[in-house]
């Protein structure tokens, strides 16, 4: 082949041979440059259906845009002398040697080794981003550039190569050519053998998780100098990796337990309990790089002259002696736990709000894998988990163990609603109170604290959850206070009820509180911009466990309190193995707490919309791919861009009507997004600036600025359709002069409707500009839920489809007529509404599995955006190690 010219590529010399094809470099004669060439086997290019696979293969590959990723620049054929055909791939070249040849000369520093696997994880990112799995990560795979840059080789190339046995006589099973074919299909068995994942090696359907696997794999032989999984046949190697832990005393000392927890969590056996992202893992990798840099920098230093050494430890001495005796009263904060973790439940559907009895050998959470929620109890160690609640149709959730673990306290629909308490297998059931959610026992077992929605209070102004204590024997109720108070726990010494709320009223921050049952001796637990809720207590009553949307997604932390509530140190991350993690539950004993394990995500879809005759046509089209979980979207005044606000990153994109480009405008810390009608701003609400308010940027990124300035929190705003008045408030709606500001200057609070039990929030500004429509979705005093709409000149409500209302952030967008209405819920799908007729028609119905929400219109109401989401959550047992709670 050396010197044949293959279409405009002249053959110089061979770079190697493998499983995947014989490897080439060439010269691009009408480029003029150096490129690698992947000549493929015979046997594929002989097979025209698998051909047209690899080609549409090689097509997706060559979208990969990324620094850390060799570019695939196209897939090509020509004619040889003899008249055969040869299929191949034209690649950048990479020079540099591979990671397999970099290990041969044994371990690589640490320092060095994060720096690789950080620009591994990227190219993963990357690539998952756009849903393209790698399927064969290994050393050979990985290229080290003279400059020392990383670059991933032969993305996905995996999926389309046939079987091919070993090198005769070939021990080395890490070299050993790729194993299989067809993608994901099951049964079938992909990459190499040494890096393989449990999964693969079963021939299960794989993911993005296998490449986690691999990646894992590789980052150990990196820090080690040894290969994981080795054996004198590939059977045996495989052994390895279904039933072998690895050994982890083979890690250098100075792996800290952070990278260790991280390369656990990538070589978990269960693919459901690694990352669930590979950019999370490379933050990591990039924290673990920084705890470890003070010591390679301190390598490079010039030596410290002797004759300062000792007056250098003697003045470190003194210092560490005056601290010690400074800090010997002051509070530590705790280290870290070591756990490990395991999946309770695995049905399709959510499964959330787990409970576990006092001995920790049963866990009651809710589900609604059945149609509506349910309670469910199963035991901890296993078995077919039981339907208490199944002979109702009406909603049962927030289950709560008694503390004999007897009984069981839930929130239910049924009956008028309120709480109730069965035993722990279903029987005699009871109502102990006609109102309240979230449950919570005293620790004698005869009371119960509830967020009480009896005395929601409806002034016209704010709408506040207060607690309430209830005497599960007599039915006695005690109002205790609390100030939009919700998920109360009892602390196991009855001291102290901790619970969340947004105080000052309205302030839009989410923080931990404590208070005495008797609604004495309030006390903040946290207080900053971020969010946290779900406060529950450990047993032994010395931590406070909570979920927080610190570092980007929800997860699990704790901080250490006093018996009195006072707060000692500052709160501690527990890094779950879940992209979120909620809802925590202890057992009595304390080895270890059931949580729930979400797994969300939603991406952009738009649909062609037919406004005259009140239909779709053609099928939705996807404008995004991922794992992000989108919140919000609104596609610009001309139809040309789309805002996003995530939850995944908190931050604001605008993605083309196509879905060809993306640009992120803000840093984290962004949602609710909202064109100005002119399209010159985006207004969006951050907590940046310590209490949320609402923000602009341009669509060019530029001009950043806080357009509101209020004592209270702002939040979702709606511009009014000439671009001069802004909607905005938390507890009390309210218009905002545009032209006042910034900061802008607030003309006066909306009207509340009469007798509701809850705040009428305006989600769109009709075109005409005389009226707001949004979702009102409590039904109290009277006012049936459905969409409100507000006459601005008349201050008056009507009510439209009150059927409509449903669970899951029900939301309107108005069509250009200003008579008709898009209505979208995630438990419902998107519904075209005539406000005038009450008339209501169903657009769109999400497959199985998925939802549809935040519908809007564009392009003068020719097209539909929308966001499609995926959810599942599952109940998940963690359980401390030996050294440490």
């Amino acid at each position: 082949m050396i010197g044949k010219t293959l279409a405009h590529y002249t053959i110089t010399s061979e770079l190697g041979k493998g499983g995947m094809g014989e490897v080439y470099r060439a010269t691009d004669t009408k480029l003029g440059r150096e490129v690698a060439i992947k000549v493929l086997p015979a046997a594929l290019a002989a097979d025209r259906e698998r051909l047209a696979r690899f080609e549409r293969e090689a097509k997706l590959l060559a979208s990969l845009n990324h620094p850390n990723i060799a570019h695939v620049y196209g897939f090509e054929s020509a004619t040889l002398e003899d008249g055969s055909s040869v299929h191949f791939l034209a690649m950048e070249l990479v020079e540099g040697e591979d990671l397999s040849e970099r290990l041969k000369r044994g371990p690589i520093p640490i320092d060095e080794a994060l720096a690789i696997a950080k620009q591994i994880a990227e190219a993963l990112e990357e690539a998952h981003e756009k849903g393209i799995v790698h399927r064969d990560l290994k050393p050979a795979n990985v290229k080290l550039t003279p400059d020392g840059k990383v670059k991933v080789l032969d993305f996905g190339l995996a999926k389309v190569f046939t079987a091919e046995s070993a090198p005769s006589g070939s021990t080395d099973l890490s070299q050993s050519p790729t194993l299989a074919q067809t993608g994901t299909q099951a049964g079938v068995i992909l990459g190499t053998a040494a890096y393989m994942s449990p999964e693969q090696a079963r021939g299960k359907p794989v993911d993005k998780r296998a490449d986690i696997w691999a990646f894992g794999v590789v980052l150990v032989e990196m820090l080690t100098g040894q290969r994981l999984f080795t054996g004198e046949t590939v059977s045996d190697v495989l052994a390895g990796v279904l039933t072998r832990e690895p050994d982890w005393t083979s890690l250098p000392q100075a792996v800290g337990p952070e990278l260790r927890l991280a390369l656990r969590r990538c070589l978990a056996k269960d693919p459901r309990s690694r990352w669930r992202s590979a950019g999370d893992l490379a933050q990591v990798l990039q924290d673990s790089a920084t705890a470890t840099s003070p010591v390679a920098e301190a390598r490079g230093r010039d030596a410290i002259p002797w004759k300062w050494v000792a007056l250098l430890a003697l003045a470190a001495v003194a210092a560490l002696a005056l601290l010690w005796i400074r800090d010997r009263s002051k509070p530590r904060a705790p280290s870290s736990p070591v756990l490990s973790y395991r999946s309770l439940t695995q049905a399709a559907g959510m499964e959330v709000e787990p409970s576990l009895s006092p001995d920790g050998r049963l866990v009651a959470y809710s589900s609604n894998t059945d149609g509506d929620w349910d309670i469910y109890v199963a035991r901890v160690a296993g078995g077919k988990p039981i339907n208490v609640t199944a002979d109702s149709s009406a909603d049962d959730y927030q289950p709560a163990f008694s503390p004999d673990g007897e009984r069981i306290a839930f929130r239910s629909e049924r009956d008028g609603g309120g709480v109730f308490v069965m035993s722990a297998t279903g029987e005699s059931l009871r109502r102990a109170a006609a109102f309240g959610f979230n449950p919570s026992w005293a620790p004698d077992g005869t009371r119960l604290v509830l967020a009480s929605e009896s005395i929601r209070i409806s002034t016209g102004r704010a709408t506040l959850s207060q607690l309430s204590v209830v005497d599960v024997v007599s039915g006695a109720v005690t109002e205790i206070g609390g100030d939009d108070a919700v998920q109360p726990a009892w602390s196991p010494n009855g001291l102290r009820i901790a619970f969340w709320g947004a105080w000052p009223i309205g302030s839009g921050n989410f923080d931990l509180w404590t208070i005495a049952p008797d609604g004495s001796d309030k006390k903040r637990v946290t207080n900053d911009r971020f969010s946290d809720w779900s406060p529950v207590w450990s047993p032994d009553g010395r931590f406070l466990w909570f979920t927080s949307d610190r570092g980007g997604s929800e997860n699990v932390w704790r901080v250490a309190l006093d018996e009195s509530g006072k707060t000692l140190g500052v709160p501690q991350p527990m890094s779950l193995p879940s992209g979120d993690a909620d809802q925590v539950s202890f057992a009595a004993g304390g080895d270890g707490f059931a949580f729930t394990a979400l797994d969300r995500r939603s991406n952009l879809e738009r649909v062609a919309f037919d406004s005259d005759r009140e239909q779709v046509t053609g099928s939705p089209v996807a404008l995004t791919r991922g794992t992000r979980f989108f919140l919000n979207m609104a596609p610009s005044p001309d139809g040309q861009w789309i805002a996003l606000s995530d939850r995944s990153e908190g931050k604001v994109s605008l993605v083309s009507r196509d879905g060809a480009s993306t640009n992120v405008l803000t840093d984290a810390d962004a949602r609710q997004v909202c064109w100005r009608p002119d399209g010159s701003e985006i207004a969006f609400v951050s907590r940046r600036s310590g209490l949320v308010q609402i923000w602009s940027i341009r669509p060019d990124g530029s001009a950043l600025k806080q357009l509101t300035d209020a004592t209270k929190g702002v939040a979702l705003p709606v511009w009014s359709p000439d671009g001069r008045r802004l909607v905005g408030g938390w507890d009390e709606p309210s218009y905002f002069d545009a032209e006042s500001g910034p900061p802008m200057r607030l003309l006066n609070v909306l009207p509340q409707i009469p007798n509701a039990g809850g705040v009428f929030w305006p989600d769109a500004w009709s075109p005409n500009g005389r009226e707001l429509a949004g979702v009102l979705t409590l039904d109290k005093g009277g006012f049936a839920p459905g969409i409100s709409v507000l006459s601005i000149a008349e201050g008056t409500y009507r009510n439209i489809a009150p059927d409509l209302t449903h669970h899951g952030s029900p939301a309107v967008a108005w069509l250009q007529d200003s008579r008709r209405l898009l209505y979208s819920s995630r438990e419902a799908g998107i519904y075209l509404v005539d406000t005038e007729t009450g008339q209501v028609r169903l657009l769109l119905r999400p497959p199985a599995g998925s939802f549809y929400s935040r519908a809007q219109a564009g392009s003068g109401d020719r097209e539909i955006f929308f966001l499609r989401g995926e959810q599942e959550a599952d109940v998940w047992m963690a359980s401390f190690a030996p050294e440490g709670r």
